[in-house]
């Protein structure tokens, strides 16, 4: 009498049910990975803005104190002075592109922030880039007046 044949694997049902399983819940996850991936980003874009604007304003008032001692201004005088103040050695990379997250026009789709000097209105101007769901909000521009 030879011995009941056992059964080895798994069936095609049992495989087509893993297979369904696995791809509702990469339906699921793929998509909100997707969104905390692009939220992650708006917030490094956003936080870089707000650097930018706050070492602006310390340089500021670090200057109004040298100006009070007598001593002459040290304040950056180009566009590229600033640039170099904010970001040394391109330090701060933006969300997209590996470039610098800073530079002397905005980039909307790589999530750059502009920082402009006007020489002759002794001002300097910070914008926010448009970048993903941020293009919903209102264009933020930061403009401070260099004493």
């Amino acid at each position: 009498m030879t011995p009941p044949h056992r059964s080895r694997g798994f069936t095609l049902i049992e495989l087509m049910i893993v297979v369904a399983i696995i791809a509702v819940l990469a339906a699921i996850a793929i998509p909100a990975y997707q969104r905390y991936i692009g939220e992650a980003r708006m917030a490094k874009v956003q936080a870089q803005f707000d650097e930018a604007v706050r070492l602006v304003r310390a340089e500021m008032s670090k200057n109004a104190a040298v100006q009070a001692r007598g001593e002459p201004s040290d304040l950056p005088t180009t566009g590229e002075g600033w640039l170099a103040l904010i970001n040394p050695s391109n330090r701060a990379i933006a969300p997209e592109g590996g470039v610098p997250a800073y530079a002397t026009t905005v980039n909307d789709a790589l999530g750059v922030v502009g920082v402009s000097y006007d020489s002759d209105a002794r001002r300097i101007t910070i914008s926010r880039p448009a970048y993903l769901l941020l293009a919903q909000q209102s264009v933020h521009t930061v403009v401070i007046d260099v004493h």
